[in-house]
């Protein structure tokens, strides 16, 4: 940097960190901070950072696995015609590189016409060739024949049979599955020049010891901190992977720009989509109800909302609801105590609500950044008619027995140093050591985070069909 007439060049650069407006105040009353100069639009970031789902990663990276089926169906790999009475048939199936989940002696059953009862039958013999597997299975009653199956099909194995004095069947095929994301950088700045610095009202923030720390917040910085978290929401939201080998790379350092996805994104990868017509109807519980079931889930499931959606749901609760006595408005207390420790004072100000049915309570939580009018409810998109439903039950880790929660973000972090949110200045204005020549403050911030989901499978979202 060259000097200007009648200074003195600065030797080095040293940089001063500042207090970022999320370091400066507890958790606790980060969200009154945020609603009282209106939050516009700020959802997934807040929720995490509210709740402290973080947890530190020292890779770009970050992986974990999950468990497959434990139990499988048997799928029909191409269409075949029925069989002979009584007789052994062969059928086409479906493998994974040569294995397969069924094996000799399981006992399977054929969907009926109505798809209740059918034919039972026993595997006699498996061939395993990959791309070209089948099964020989024939029916335990002699007047009865293997039916004609169609591509697709599923046939369910309900148990197994031996003869006695027989030996011991193969061990099944248990399979897991590796999740990856990543963890993505973002970065915001201010500049001010000296002479505005003497315009602005700024703030001293002490320290725990009641010091007055270089912890100055004007207008200038908070908008700093909305506009980084803002960007951070948005890729929790709908971001995706970057695999664009040929313009992945910054053009200077050559360095791979690496982006985290969001859970819409996730969702409609891994996850369930259920659409809804004009209004989002009970039989569309319904539908959510039979479809965490059969995925285990447990809990209360968070649905949150565009405000489009909301308002259909909450127009058809209440008109359901009406003259019950039941307010559906109220937090319940298992909510209470299941994500706010017991405090209904954290539950209201984050702005959730409740509705129990078919033995399940979900948690309603209106996502106002899905109709902001700078973003997601921009001319021409309609994310305020979208939602999506995540489990509230947690998962326990194999290894540490931790419960761990269906959504936590992560941060770049190794030792003391970690990445989760720095914030420093450049000065040569506004008092203080000045690092630069030029009559300016200005003001950074950077974090390296991303967003980890766990058992995608059990993630749904909610659109119009």
């Amino acid at each position: 940097m060259a000097a200007s007439p009648n200074t003195v060049a600065p030797q080095s650069v040293m940089l001063q960190s500042i207090l970022s407006n999320f370091d400066a105040i507890k958790p606790e009353v980060f969200n009154q901070l945020v609603k009282k100069y209106g939050d516009q639009g700020l959802n997934i970031y807040q929720w995490l950072w509210s709740r402290g789902l973080e947890v530190p990663t020292a890779n770009d990276a970050f992986i974990h696995y999950e468990d497959d089926w434990k139990h499988d169906v048997v799928t029909i790999r191409a269409n075949s015609g029925a069989g002979s009475t009584g007789a052994l048939t062969v059928v086409p199936i479906n493998d994974t590189s040569g294995r397969v989940y069924v094996r000799v002696g399981d006992t399977v059953i054929f969907k009926g016409a109505t798809g209740i009862h059918g034919v039972r039958a026993r595997v006699y013999a498996l061939d395993q060739t990959a791309g070209a597997a089948t099964m020989t299975v024939a029916p335990f009653i002699s007047t009865e024949a293997i039916p004609a199956v169609t591509l697709g099909d599923q046939v369910m194995i309900y148990g197994n049979a031996f003869a006695e004095a027989t030996g011991q069947p193969i061990g099944r095929y248990s399979g897991f599955s590796k999740v990856t994301n990543y963890v993505q950088i973002f970065k915001e700045s201010f500049g001010i020049s000296g002479s505005a610095l003497t315009d602005q009202l700024w703030f001293e923030i002490p320290n725990a010891s009641g010091n007055g720390l270089m912890g100055y917040i004007n207008k200038g910085q908070m908008d700093m901190d909305f506009r980084y978290m803002k960007q951070v929401d948005g890729a929790f939201l709908v971001g995706v992977k970057n695999t664009n080998t040929t313009v992945n790379v910054d053009a200077i350092t050559g360095g791979e720009i690496i982006t985290t996805e969001g859970i819409f994104t996730g969702i409609k990868n891994s996850g369930k989509t259920v659409g809804y017509t004009t209004t989002f109807e009970l039989a569309d519980f319904n539908t959510v109800d039979k479809y965490l079931t059969t995925q285990y889930v447990g809990g209360s499931p968070l649905f949150g909302m565009g405000i489009d959606l909301d308002q259909a749901v909450e127009d058809k609760l209440f008109s359901t609801l009406k003259q019950t006595g039941v307010d559906p408005t109220m937090v319940s207390e298992g909510v209470v105590n299941d994500l706010f420790g017991g405090s209904r004072d954290r539950a209201m100000s984050i702005g959730f609500n409740s509705f129990r049915k078919s033995d399940r309570t979900y948690i309603f939580k209106r996502l106002s950044g899905l109709s902001d009018l700078k973003s997601f409810g921009a001319t021409g998109y309609n994310w305020s008619k979208v939602g999506f439903m995540l489990p509230n039950d947690k998962q326990t880790d194999s290894k540490s027995r931790d419960k761990i929660d269906s959504m936590r973000m992560r941060y770049k972090a190794l030792g003391s140093y970690n990445r989760k949110l720095e914030a420093w200045n450049i000065a040569g204005a506004g008092g203080g050591t000045y690092v630069t020549d030029v009559d300016a403050n200005n003001l950074y911030m950077r974090g390296h985070v991303g967003l980890e989901l766990f058992g995608l499978n059990r993630f749904i979202i909610v659109e119009p069909a």
